[in-house]
């Protein structure tokens, strides 16, 4: 895999239903797909978070759903922080997910 890439020095803005979210961890882009904090996002989506150690994986419940999001899968694990392709979001949950040029990540219900 590539080495991960951030967005230089400016990180792009997360919103939410059209409201910025502050992320204390950077998102990534790597190949051409922006990754995003896994425990962040779900939880400003209303989500609760837990992390399996055996499973290596986020166990994540969201509106009435129960999700395993694994770092040796659809996830990447790096520097202890679980990341998620901002586009595997609007498979996972039904949202809408438009990328702005690096400049902001936009998910609407």
């Amino acid at each position: 895999m590539a080495a991960a890439d951030t967005f230089g020095a400016v990180s792009p803005a997360l919103f939410v239903n059209g409201s910025q979210v502050a992320l204390k961890h950077t998102p990534l882009s790597i190949s051409g797909f922006i990754y995003l904090p896994v425990r962040e996002v779900f939880e400003n989506l209303g989500g609760v978070v837990a992390w399996d150690n055996d499973r290596g994986a986020a166990l994540v419940k969201i509106d009435g759903r129960d999700l395993t999001i694994k770092g040796d899968g659809e996830g990447l694990l790096k520097d202890d922080t679980l990341y998620i392709p901002a586009q595997s979001l609007s498979q996972m949950l039904n949202y809408h997910v438009v990328l702005n040029d690096g400049q902001a990540v936009r998910l609407y219900q």
